[in-house]
């Protein structure tokens, strides 16, 4: 990797040629016309706004485009997701979590004297300047789309903000007194365990971390010589905690007791739920566990019971896509159907849509399973098939309700996706959305 300039001129005047100087490249290239370029510099919202973020606002080029460009114009390397998601964490410790956020950096590696760092802004020298400063290493720099900058920032320092409050906890607890992982366990000794106040506050911090990060999946997974705790983000687990081995069947039993599952049967799954009540809004929790080759597995789901208030604009959705997506949910009739692997935000997406269309002029109905979130103006219905009510005896129902928008929280088998068919061609906007781990897929 080649070094960045650190002792760049920050006059405003070298920022203007920079910028044409860059504008001038995307032209060369015939990636972005002249009346594209000069409509981009025309359109800045201030001063601070580089070239690059108001032509990926204007839907002109992505992040992508615009990060290989400055590649080139800096001769400097470009890191991917995957490079950012293999940074060495003992790297990432070396910057303190504000400058990393601040200036949506992230360390990548450490060789003796020189810090490997990638950036979303090349041209942000006060902060590079600062950190060679912070850290007295030569800095060698890397270009990264900032949005995937975010992310890894975001991952890594949560991991280390967990770990610390994990290790603050451990040492409180006597883990010598802790059971081992047998057949046979002393179940009142496991009980006063699973009541001590350490492994509690260890249980309430993985729950609050989760809720935190708005993940959808806390995986409590136990390996042959560890334990490991993954949050599902955006579809993407991520490890975040590891506890010791000796305090899995407390930490596991913990889980039961909140979810009013046996603790005495091990061997057998078990399905329970259990709500965190918070100040200002509750989470539900569904909780699984799966018996393993080495001790239970605990999946719990987490629906945040919140009113959903989320804007389609803060879906990562910009320019033309977002400007499309808005166009067809204003359409008075038809069917959209959002796709996506588990945990990727298809439910998310249906709600900022209804969030977005909802009027005291139109009847908005839902049938779904669970329902995830509360909105203020929508009727939502709960399908529920121990009692009967499957999602399509649901539709039929709500169709006798005189709506006009439906939605359906996912097409399970042909006879709701006949239903919802039909009922967007007789005049109903349908929503709703089908499994798929890619686009091709679908």
């Amino acid at each position: 990797m080649s070094s960045f300039p650190l002792e760049s001129d920050l006059s405003p005047r070298s920022f203007r040629l920079s910028t044409r100087r860059f504008g001038e490249l995307l032209v060369d290239s015939g990636r972005v016309s002249s009346e594209d370029l000069n409509r981009a510099l025309t359109s800045r919202q201030d001063a601070r706004e580089r070239l690059g973020q108001t032509l990926v606002r204007l839907g002109i080029l992505d992040e992508g485009d615009v990060v290989q460009f400055l590649g080139r114009q800096f001769s400097l390397p470009v890191a991917d997701a995957e490079q950012l998601s293999k940074a060495d964490p003992r790297a990432v410790e070396l910057i303190p979590e504000h400058l990393a956020r601040q200036a949506n950096l992230l360390a990548l590696k450490r060789d003796g004297d020189t810090l490997e760092v990638a950036i979303g802004d090349p041209l942000d020298v006060v902060s590079l300047d600062y950190l060679r400063a912070l850290t007295g290493c030569t800095l060698r720099i890397s270009v990264a789309q900032p949005s995937q900058v975010r992310e890894a920032v975001e991952e890594f320092y949560q991991e280390i903000r967990a770990s610390e409050k994990v290790g603050e906890i451990l040492d409180k607890i006597d883990l010598s007194a802790a059971p081992e992982v047998e057949p046979d366990v002393d179940l009142a000794a496991l009980r006063q365990q699973v009541e001590d106040a350490p492994v509690v506050r260890l249980v309430n911090l993985m729950l609050a971390e989760a809720i935190d990060a708005r993940a959808s999946d806390i995986h409590v997974e136990p390996l042959r010589d560890r334990m490991m705790v993954r949050f599902r983000i955006d579809g993407v687990l991520h490890e975040v905690m590891k506890p010791p081995k000796n305090l899995q069947m407390a930490i596991v039993s913990r889980i039961k007791v909140l979810a009013d599952l046996d603790i005495a049967v091990r061997l057998l799954p078990q399905d329970g739920r259990l709500t965190v009540h918070l100040p200002d809004h509750e989470v539900d929790i569904r909780v699984s566990t799966l018996p393993t080759a080495f001790g239970e597995k605990v999946v719990l789901r987490l629906f945040d019971k919140h009113a959903f208030a989320r804007d389609i604009g803060n879906l990562g959705l910009e320019g033309t896509g977002l400007e499309s997506f808005r166009r067809a949910i204003h359409q008075p009739y038809g069917m959209i159907l959002i796709s996506g692997p588990t945990g990727s935000g298809k439910t998310t997406t249906l709600y900022s849509a209804l969030n977005e269309i909802k009027s005291v002029h139109r009847n908005l109905l839902t049938v779904e399973d669970p329902i995830e979130y509360h909105i203020e103006g929508v009727n939502q219905v709960h399908a529920n098939q121990k009692v009967g009510m499957s999602f399509a005896r649901a539709l039929r129902s709500i169709l006798r309700q005189d709506p006009d928008v439906i939605m359906v929280g996912e097409i399970r088998d042909a006879e709701t996706a006949d239903i919802a068919v039909k009922s967007a061609l007789t005049g109903h906007l349908v929503f709703s959305t089908v499994h798929a781990n890619d686009a091709p897929g679908t």
